[in-house]
């Protein structure tokens, strides 16, 4: 099996599901103020509460929080969060604007997620885990 941190591929090319708690199987929680993110739970929690959460905005925000301060590809996106089913940038814009949101980030001042024009999405914060 690959590594479910970096959305590996396992050998049979099929990718891991990002939902997978953390390596080894182990429940990881990702913290970046004020917000903390509890893969055992599946929980978003801002200052300790739980946010209400689309299940795909969550995989989307921690493939994000696992790979923070890096350009992500709507390509990496599909095949990563989406796994490899059939989604338009449309499907994906909208639950880009849905973490945004969840977040307190707008499209407008992209404090947290970052649009890079022709090459996807970074995660801007310092994650601890």
């Amino acid at each position: 099996m690959g590594n479910p941190w970096s959305g590996a591929v396992e050998p049979s090319g099929a990718p891991e599901p990002i939902w997978w708690p953390g390596p080894s199987g182990i429940a990881m929680r990702y913290r970046f103020n004020p917000f903390e993110i509890d893969t055992e739970r599946y929980e978003l929690r801002r200052d300790g509460v739980a946010q209400p959460i689309e299940p795909l905005v969550f995989d989307q925000i921690l493939y994000f929080a696992r790979n923070p301060n890096r350009i992500v590809g709507r390509d990496e996106i599909v095949t990563r969060v989406w796994q490899v089913r059939a989604v338009s940038d449309a499907t994906i814009s909208s639950c880009i604007k849905s973490a945004r949101r969840v977040l307190g980030d707008s499209g407008d001042s992209q404090t947290l997620i970052r649009t890079i024009r022709g090459r996807g999405f970074e995660f801007r914060v310092e994650v601890a885990t």
